[in-house]
C-alpha cells in the first residue's frame, strides 16, 4: 500500500485579498485615530502591506523547492498556488492499549466527534466538542492548537481555511495528523486553504498545528491575547471509497463491553466523558449518568481524590442543569439531591469535620446570586446546631462588592485555591444549585413565622449616598419612585432569553407611576442609544451609575417592577416590595407580592398550556428557546394592558385601599391551590385582572 498523497494549498483569490488588504487597512486606521492627539503627532500612520500580486506568488512558487519526506527532517513548504507533499507515515506505531482502543471505537460509533468545525456568520465557533484545545471562539489559534475529529479512512481529505496571521506576515506552520509524520507548510497573511489527504484509517484523529511565530491580537474591546493565526473552518471530506461508521451497538451492549474494558486511564476517561458529555446534550441522560457512576466507581482512590470528586460533582450538576433546561425540574431537583447526599456521604467516610459549611462559588456568580446568601444565613441561624459559613468565590472580585460586604457579620470570605479543592472545601461546600425554589419558600416561610423581619437593612451611609444621588438623577427629596429591571436582549441573548422581556412594551407602565406622582428609574444592562421612553430615568445608562448606586435604588423604591431575575431576589433580602411582570418559568415564582406571568402556546394543539401543565413534566421550567422549539411551544410576554393592570391593583394594594370580591378570593384560591402542588409555601398573588382573564387555564 503507497502512502504517499498529496497535500494541496489552493490558489488565494486575488478579490479576496484586496478586500482582506482593505479590511485591515481600514481597522489599522481607526486604532491609529484612537490614539491620543500627542501620540498621532510624533506616530505616523502607515498601511498594511499590500497582497501580492498573482506575479509575485508565481515567481516565489518557481523558486520554492520541496524537500523530500525523510525520517530526519519533515517536508518543507512554501505557499505557491499548488504544491505536492509526500506524507509518510510512521514505520511502527506502539500498540494501543485495550482500555483506550475501546474509548476510540466507542466514540466512533457514537460519532461524539465532528466531521466540521466551522466559524459562522457572528464570528463564533459554536459546535466545539471536549478535544478542541487552543482555539478561541472567534478562531484565533494558540501557537499549540489541538483539534480532536473524526473518525477519518483512507481516501479522505481534511481541509483547513485560514483567514490571516496574528504578526501580518507568512507564519510557518507545522501539521500533525494521527499515524503520519509532521509536514510542514507556510500560511500567508490572506484567505488561504490548505488540503491534506489521509493516508489511513483512524477511529479518532488528532490534528496539531504549531506555529513558528505568534503575534499579540487585538479586537475592538482592546484585550489583546497571544496568537498565531486565525481559522475560518475545518472539514472532512469523504471521498467514494471512505469506509462509513458502523451503527452503534445497543446500551447493553455497550454496559458490557464497558465492564470488560474497566478500568480505564485517563486519556480513555477522556474519550468516555465526550461520549457522556454528548448523551446529555441529546437528552439521553440515564446513559450519561450510569457511564459517569461507573467511571467513578471504577477505581476506589477516587473517592478521596479531590480532583476526581470535583470532576464527578460537576459532571452530576452538568446533567442536573441540562434537565432543567429541558423541562425536567423534578428530575433535576432529584439529580441535586442525589449529589447532595453522595457528598455528605463522602464527608463521613473522609472524617471531614462538619463545623464549618463552606459555599460554594455559584453563590457569587452574578449579582442576583450574591444576595441568595439570606437564604444559607436564615437557614443557618434558625438551625438547632448554627454552623460557622465560609464563602468560597472563585476571585476577589465580586459582581457587586458593595452588597457581599452587607453579609460580612455572618461570613467569613476565603479566595485560596488551596481552601476550595481541599476535601473540606469540596464535601462540606453547599451549592445554591442545591436549593430548590421550595427550599427557598420553606426557609422563608419558617423566618416570617418565626416573627423576623428582613435580614439586610440599608445603612446610613448608603441612604445618605442615595438621597445625594437621587437629587443628581433630577428628583425631589420629598419624591417617592419605583424601581425597573427589565431583563432583555442586553443581558442575555439567544438560547437562554426566556426570562427575558421588551422594554418599550412598559411605556404605559411609567406612564401610571408617572400620573400617580412618582418616578421611575431604571436599573440593569446599559442601553446605546439610552432609552426614550417618557420620564424614564435611565439610570443604568448614564455616567452616576456606581455599584452602590445600583444598591440604593434597587432596595430604597417604594417597589420593584420587574421579573424572576437577580435585582427581585437583592429587594427580598432587604424586604422591599416586589411586583413582576412576565415571570417565567412558573415553577420559579418563589417571591411575594403580585404578579402576572408568561404563558406557553402549543403550536400543534392551537392552545394555550393549562397552569397545571406548566407546573409538571414535559413543561415545566424550560429555560431553553431550542427545547420550546422542539416541543412546539411558544412563549407569549404579558400584554401592556396586563402589566397596567397589574400595576394598579398593586398600587391599590400599598395604599391600603384594594377590595376584593368573592369571586376575586375564589378564583386566587384556585390558582394558589395548584401552586401549592409543586411549592407548598407559595405566598405570591396573580393579579386579579389575569386570572380572571385566563381563568379557563385554572
Amino acid at each position: 500500500m503507497r502512502y504517499s498523497k498529496t497535500f494541496m494549498a489552493e490558489p488565494p483569490d486575488p478579490l479576496t485579498d484586496k478586500l482582506s488588504h482593505l479590511e485591515r487597512t481600514v481597522e489599522s486606521l481607526k486604532k491609529w485615530q484612537r490614539r491620543s492627539w500627542f501620540k498621532r503627532t510624533f506616530y505616523r500612520w502607515t498601511p498594511p502591506e499590500a497582497p501580492a500580486t498573482m506575479e509575485e506568488t508565481a515567481e516565489r512558487s518557481k523558486t520554492s523547492v520541496a524537500t523530500p519526506a525523510a525520517e530526519t527532517a519533515p517536508p518543507v513548504a512554501s505557499h505557491p498556488a499548488e504544491l505536492t507533499i509526500k506524507m509518510v507515515p510512521y514505520s511502527s506505531v506502539p500498540a494501543i492499549p485495550a482500555d483506550l482502543a475501546f474509548a476510540q471505537s466507542v466514540c466512533s460509533e457514537q460519532m461524539i466527534f465532528p466531521v466540521a468545525i466551522e466559524r459562522h456568520a457572528h464570528g463564533l465557533f459554536e459546535n466545539l466538542v471536549v478535544g478542541c484545545n487552543g482555539l478561541k471562539d472567534d478562531g484565533w489559534c494558540n501557537p499549540m492548537t489541538h483539534l480532536r475529529i473524526g473518525p477519518t479512512y483512507d481516501g479522505d481529505s481534511i481541509v483547513t481555511k485560514w483567514r490571516r496571521t496574528a504578526t501580518g506576515k507568512p507564519v510557518d506552520l507545522t501539521i500533525s495528523v494521527s499515524g503520519h509524520q509532521p509536514v510542514h507548510a507556510q500560511l500567508p497573511d490572506n484567505h488561504f486553504t490548505l488540503r491534506l489527504a489521509v493516508a489511513a484509517d483512524h477511529p479518532v484523529t488528532d490534528v496539531v498545528f504549531h506555529f513558528a511565530e505568534s503575534g499579540s491580537v487585538t479586537v475592538d474591546d482592546i484585550r489583546a491575547w497571544n496568537s498565531s493565526a486565525c481559522l475560518e473552518f475545518l472539514r472532512i471530506e469523504r471521498s467514494a471509497a471512505s469506509v462509513h461508521v458502523a451503527k452503534a451497538p445497543t446500551f447493553a451492549d455497550f454496559q458490557t463491553r464497558m465492564r470488560e474494558a474497566a478500568p480505564f486511564s485517563d486519556e480513555a476517561n477522556q474519550l468516555l466523558t465526550s461520549v457522556a458529555l454528548s448523551w446529555v446534550a441529546q437528552g439521553r441522560f440515564e446513559e450519561a449518568r450510569w457511564l459517569y457512576d461507573y467511571m467513578w466507581s471504577s477505581d476506589a482512590g477516587n473517592r478521596s481524590n479531590p480532583a476526581r470528586i470535583i470532576a464527578y460533582f460537576q459532571q452530576l450538576a452538568d446533567i442536573a442543569y441540562k434537565q432543567m433546561l429541558r423541562g425536567l425540574a423534578r428530575e433535576s431537583q432529584e439529580t441535586f439531591r442525589q449529589r447532595k447526599e453522595i457528598r455528605m456521604r463522602l464527608a463521613e467516610e473522609n472524617a471531614v469535620p462538619d463545623s464549618v459549611v463552606y459555599l460554594g462559588p455559584s453563590w457569587t456568580q452574578a449579582y442576583g446570586d450574591i444576595a441568595n446568601l439570606s437564604w444559607a444565613i436564615q437557614d443557618n441561624i434558625m438551625s438547632p446546631t448554627p454552623k460557622k459559613l465560609v464563602l468560597l468565590p472563585w476571585t476577589e472580585k465580586s459582581p457587586n462588592q458593595h452588597l457581599l460586604n452587607y453579609f460580612a457579620p455572618w461570613i467569613e470570605t476565603d479566595t485560596s485555591p488551596e481552601t476550595r479543592n481541599s476535601l473540606p472545601g469540596i464535601l462540606r461546600c453547599r451549592d445554591a444549585w442545591e436549593v430548590s425554589p421550595a427550599d427557598i419558600l420553606e426557609i422563608t416561610h419558617r423566618w416570617s413565622k418565626s416573627g423576623r423581619s428582613a435580614l439586610l437593612t440599608l445603612s446610613d451611609e448608603d441612604k445618605q449616598y442615595g438621597a445625594e444621588l437621587i437629587k443628581q438623577l433630577g428628583c425631589n427629596p420629598d419624591d417617592w419612585f419605583v424601581c425597573l429591571h427589565v431583563r432583555n436582549a442586553e443581558a442575555t441573548d439567544g438560547d437562554l432569553s426566556t426570562r427575558n422581556a421588551v422594554l418599550d412594551t412598559y411605556r404605559d407602565v411609567v406612564k401610571i407611576v408617572t400620573q400617580a406622582g412618582g418616578r421611575v428609574i431604571r436599573i440593569g444592562p446599559k442601553l446605546e442609544p439610552p432609552s426614550d421612553i417618557p420620564n424614564l430615568i435611565d439610570y443604568a445608562s448614564g455616567p452616576l451609575r456606581t455599584k452602590q448606586g445600583d444598591l440604593f435604588i434597587n432596595v430604597a423604591c417604594r417597589f420593584l417592577i420587574g421579573g424572576i431575575s437577580g435585582p427581585g431576589s437583592v429587594a427580598e433580602a432587604f424586604g422591599t416590595p416586589l411586583v413582576l411582570t412576565n415571570c417565567y418559568p412558573l415553577n420559579a415564582c418563589a417571591f411575594s407580592g403580585h404578579f402576572v406571568c408568561k404563558l406557553l402556546w402549543h403550536e400543534e394543539e392551537n392552545r394555550f398550556l393549562t397552569f397545571r401543565e406548566m407546573l409538571n413534566e414535559p413543561y415545566c421550567g424550560i429555560l431553553s428557546q431550542a427545547v420550546l422549539r422542539e416541543r412546539k411551544l411558544r412563549l407569549i410576554n404579558n400584554t401592556p394592558e396586563d402589566m397596567c393592570l397589574l400595576l394598579k391593583e398593586a398600587l391599590l394594594f400599598h395604599q391600603g385601599s384594594i377590595v376584593y370580591t368573592e369571586e376575586d378570593e375564589a378564583l386566587q384560591a384556585r390558582f394558589v391551590a395548584i401552586m401549592k402542588t409543586a411549592q407548598p409555601h407559595f405566598i405570591g398573588r396573580l393579579s386579579r385582572d389575569f386570572v380572571y382573564k385566563y381563568r379557563n387555564l385554572l
